[in-house]
């Protein structure tokens, strides 16, 4: 229906625009008709007459001498081929462009043009001596030439009259067609405010209602609906639209009660947590907390907002896209808590919002305080039984050596082969006390790094130098593959080179015979180098990849040296340097050890 109002509205001030134009159009090219027509006739009209009045002149000029010899000397030639014919064409002409009105005109002067000439042929006939009877001829043609003239000139007066008219009829009617263009006008502008009148009412008003509800539905105002003031299609839209805000209001008392029902629960189950667990927004606002949460940051007088180090792990976690989890107690966050010191283990997990932005994060402490007490002694009781054991540990060292060089005199041979089986074993005692306080003062970060920027093949090609006899005896090659425009990272070379030289003694012992064992150096993202150890030996199952670096791990069916404390410090020591280790492994394929540097810069 109100397709129907829109088309006959349009439809009608189309007609009326096309009859006013169409109306207009024609009175203009009749006007123009008209005009062009009484022109152009009483224009050639004129010229003929005026081209009569000419001839007669000139001919007048030719024949009319003082003496009627000289007269006779022109001879009748000229006037019948020179004058006579464009006389006759010119006044046939009249004939044709001079109106009904007017003929009477015309036919009066052929006529005196015929009596003019038939006085002139008379003076032609006369003969030389009849110069009396040629004056009186002469004194004839005066008042007939004058008629002549006179008459011509009414023939003009009419014609421009006539074209006075036509001028007076052409202003007649450009007037008649401004005043109807005029009224057309009016008429149009009548139309359109009739017009712009019904269809305001009919679009306007209801569109504007709409407009208030949609504004009301925004801002959550659920109540509100669309009067429905007609059957056509913005009757049927206010239906619609009403119909949509009811279910709207039914939807937000579900919701409602949903999201109740989910802010009880979630606060029920964060309340059941031990440790302290805070959700936040993306401006790092607290708007979620526990119990123990509160007592926590009242303890640390940071109520308001997080404390420093936390924030300063949020700020990593948004940046660098990665939720954070740390392993180990080691990597726990001191805080004073009253009159006690507690170490938390900070657990960052970072919350989306359906478009995949950062909307906020949760923050769970865990207290390892007691776990950290435990490492400490752990780790201090390793440092101590180690440090006690590796004096005298020592002297039955320089003893054995003793012994073997025979300063004390010969041995049998059963007992040099004792006292060397003894010495070796000594060895490797001392190796694995060695390596557990390395590992015990790295743990308790009494490690001092020296730290420079280095290039990652020259990492590799001193650990390849210093496993190259090793290798040969082996019959297996070591290879380096890196590219020299790779930048330098921050490491210390001597401790470096033993946690790659770790990964490439591990390499050889597994890697077969004949085979290639490859160091290689590849850049990671824009802050990391990695420098990887590749053999293609029996590799490691999957199942022990998250062990391998645990201390005193030995993956089973493997029949080597050690005890398994090797990769533990080369993890530590990767650490202490900021970076990444890892395995990938493939068996009887390819297995990878790695660590990641960061750059230099």
């Amino acid at each position: 229906m109100l397709r129907w109002r829109l088309l006959i509205g349009m439809v009608s001030i189309f007609v009326l625009l096309m009859a006013v134009g169409g109306y207009s159009i024609w009175l203009i090219v009749r006007l123009q008709s008209d005009i062009n027509s009484i022109l152009r006739d009483n224009y050639e009209a004129i010229r003929e007459a005026h081209s009569i009045r000419l001839e007669m002149l000139r001919m007048n000029v030719a024949y009319l001498k003082p003496k009627l010899a000289d007269t006779l000397a022109v001879g009748p030639d000229p006037l019948e081929t020179q004058y006579e014919p464009p006389l006759e064409r010119t006044l046939t002409a009249l004939r044709l462009l001079t109106p009904r009105e007017n003929a009477a005109e015309v036919h009066k002067l052929s006529d005196e043009v015929s009596d003019y000439l038939s006085t002139l042929r008379q003076i032609l006939a006369l003969p030389p001596d009849a110069q009396d009877r040629y004056n009186a001829l002469r004194l004839t043609l005066q008042p007939k030439l004058l008629g002549l003239t006179e008459t011509t000139e009414e023939i003009l007066t009419s014609n421009e009259r006539q074209m006075m008219d036509a001028q007076t009829h052409a202003d007649t009617v450009a007037s008649d067609t401004i005043k109807f263009l005029i009224g057309a006008m009016v008429a149009a502008i009548g139309a359109f405010i009739y017009t712009y009148y019904r269809l305001g009412r009919s679009l306007v008003a209801p569109i504007e209602d709409l407009t208030r509800s949609i504004n009301a539905v925004r801002d959550h105002h659920f109540e509100q609906s669309v009067p429905v003031r007609s059957n056509d299609e913005l009757g049927l839209l206010a239906q619609t639209f009403n119909a949509m805000a009811e279910e709207l209001r039914t939807y937000r008392r579900d919701t409602d009660e949903t999201i109740l029902h989910l802010n009880r629960s979630l606060r029920e189950a964060i309340a059941a947590f031990p440790y302290p667990v805070m959700l936040l927004d993306a401006d790092y606002e607290i708007w979620v907390t526990n119990e123990a949460a509160e007592s926590f940051l009242s303890s640390v007088d940071s109520s308001a907002s997080l404390p420093p180090p936390i924030l300063e792990r949020l700020e990593q976690v948004r940046a660098n896209r990665v939720d954070y989890l740390p392993e180990g107690p080691r990597e726990a966050l001191l805080f004073r808590v009253g009159e006690r010191e507690a170490h938390y283990l900070p657990r960052i997990l970072r919350i989306f919002s359906p478009e995949g932005d950062f909307a906020g994060a949760a923050v769970i402490l865990i207290d390892v305080t007691r776990f950290r007490w435990l490492d400490d002694m752990k780790t201090n009781l390793i440092s101590t039984i180690s440090h006690e054991i590796k004096t005298p540990l020592t002297g039955i060292r320089m003893i054995l050596h003793l012994l073997l060089e025979k300063s004390g005199g010969d041995l049998t041979k059963m007992q040099e082969e004792m006292v060397q089986a003894a010495c070796d074993d000594c060895e490797r005692l001392l190796t694995t006390l060695n390596s557990l306080l390395e590992l015990s003062r790295m743990e308790a970060g009494r490690t001092q790094l020296d730290l420079q920027p280095v290039p990652p093949r020259d990492l590799l090609t001193e650990t390849r130098d210093a496993f190259q006899i090793h290798a040969v005896g082996r019959n297996i090659t070591l290879s380096v593959h890196a590219d020299d425009k790779l930048p330098p990272v921050l490491a210390d070379s001597g401790r470096m080179i033993h946690v790659i030289g770790n990964f490439t003694s591990n390499a050889l012992k597994f890697a077969p015979e004949h085979s290639t064992v490859r160091l290689t150096a590849d850049r990671v993202g824009n802050k990391f180098v990695r420098l990887s150890v590749i053999d293609s030996g029996p590799g490691i199952p999957s199942q022990f990849h998250a062990r391998i670096f645990d201390k005193f791990f030995r993956s089973p069916g493997q029949r080597v040296e050690g005890v398994g404390l090797g990769l533990s410090i080369a993890r530590e020591v990767v650490h202490a340097h900021d970076g990444r280790i890892g395995v990938e492994s493939v068996p009887n394929v390819a297995t990878r050890f790695y660590c990641e540097l960061p750059l230099a810069s």
